[in-house]
């Protein structure tokens, strides 16, 4: 899909991407009005599709669906561009007719296989705003704002047959907000920043660890930075406060104010339950950050076989536990309860497990174990 969202500039969950670039726009029959200057036709220089120099970070701008919807695309690039905004198109193919394999357990105890409820295939086209080196760039911010309130000519020329995703929608939420900056908001009102989609999520200047995790990890005498392997099982989450302010992170960092009291809430179940793990004989380690406290099993170097999930070139793919790692999942998973249901028949209700009075969480999942990234640190050194 897209994208990911990962680490402490996530904004957006994958799969809401996924899902607006999942549906088919516009009927087929209704008339269109064509740009003039975007032909499918044009040169590969001329399109500017996006490729992996364009910078680890860019702007979402907006995604179209539907008949004509890559000569609508290329409309909006050659006019951002002609603005002087580093416009490219990127295009996506989507096949969401094939069953995936869910990370929940069916009763049975083997892996659920699910379905898409769009069960369809289809073909759509972002474009993108690119060339930025950080996240914390403020020329990335200030291009997704310029984005917000801008109105472009091509999607107005376009009218009612525009191919631009939830045109129609947006448009009466809009009309339907009091807020006057909402209001204010032009058909490319929901920019966001996002990653290059053709780089892999480690290339992003906030992906790894930066110097402050790496601080409240450390002394930890299970610390999962610690472990030999690449993967592990994640079967605990203790969540506390979120520390993302840059200017608290830096006084955290030189000591000059502490870790909020429900971070080492958080911290302290985690290290109790990582003991009671190890008296048992179980490889268990724990790990801290500015969000929350977790709990993992075991030290895998494969996470398992990559599946097809119905989405081209996805990133990051998706992948079937290893049968060691999904032994771990299983051990840690929900307990399967028999109660009678309504209609007097036995049902079966899954509740989370409860070690020492600590409860797990209701699906564990298998995790990259975290590095220290030098270039998390200098992603935030703008700022400081």
């Amino acid at each position: 899909m897209w994208t990911t969202w990962l680490g402490e500039f996530a904004t957006v969950p994958l799969w809401v991407i996924a899902l607006s670039l999942a549906v088919h726009a516009a009927d087929s029959s209704k008339k269109r009005v064509q740009p003039s200057h975007a032909t499918k036709a044009e040169s590969s220089e001329n399109r500017f599709e996006i490729s992996e120099s364009n910078g680890p970070w860019m702007v979402f701008a907006a995604s179209f669906a539907g008949p004509g919807a890559e000569d609508d695309a290329l409309a909006l690039v050659h006019e951002l561009r002609q603005d002087r905004i580093p416009a490219y198109l990127h295009a996506q193919n989507f096949d969401f007719s094939k069953p995936v394999q869910g990370l929940r357990v069916a009763p049975n105890g083997k892996p659920r296989m699910m379905k898409y409820k769009s069960y369809n295939r289809s073909a759509e086209w972002a474009v993108l705003v690119g060339d930025y080196p950080s996240v914390d760039d403020s020329r990335l911010q200030l291009t997704a704002e310029k984005l917000k309130s801008y109105h472009p000519d091509c999607i107005k020329k376009q009218g009612e047959h525009t191919t631009l995703r939830y045109a129609e929608f947006r448009e009466l939420q809009k009309k339907g907000n009091k807020n006057p900056k909402k209001s204010r908001k032009g058909p490319l009102g929901h920019a966001f920043v996002t990653r290059n989609p053709l780089l892999p999520a480690e290339t992003s200047s906030n992906s790894g660890i930066d110097s402050l995790v790496v601080k409240m990890n450390r002394g930890l005498k299970f610390s999962l930075l610690k472990c030999p392997a690449n993967h592990t099982v994640r079967i605990a989450t203790f969540r506390g406060k979120v520390v993302i302010d840059q200017k608290q992170i830096k006084a955290i960092e030189e000591e000059e104010e502490k870790i909020d009291s429900k971070l080492d809430e958080a911290a302290n179940k985690a290290d109790r339950l990582v003991q009671i793990l190890r008296r048992r004989g179980e490889e268990a380690y724990q790990f801290h950050d500015r969000y929350a406290s977790y709990v993992t099993v075991g030290s895998f170097d494969s996470i398992g076989t990559q599946i097809d999930s119905g989405v081209s070139n996805q990133s990051p793919p998706v992948f079937s536990p290893s049968p060691a790692i999904f032994e771990v999942m299983q051990k840690y998973g929900p307990q399967k309860n028999p109660v009678i249901g309504k209609m007097g028949r036995e049902e079966i209700v899954m509740t989370p497990q409860i070690i020492s009075g600590i409860h797990l969480d209701m699906q564990p999942y298998p995790m990259e174990i975290p590095r220290h990234s030098i270039a998390a640190d200098y992603g935030r050194s703008a700022i400081h």
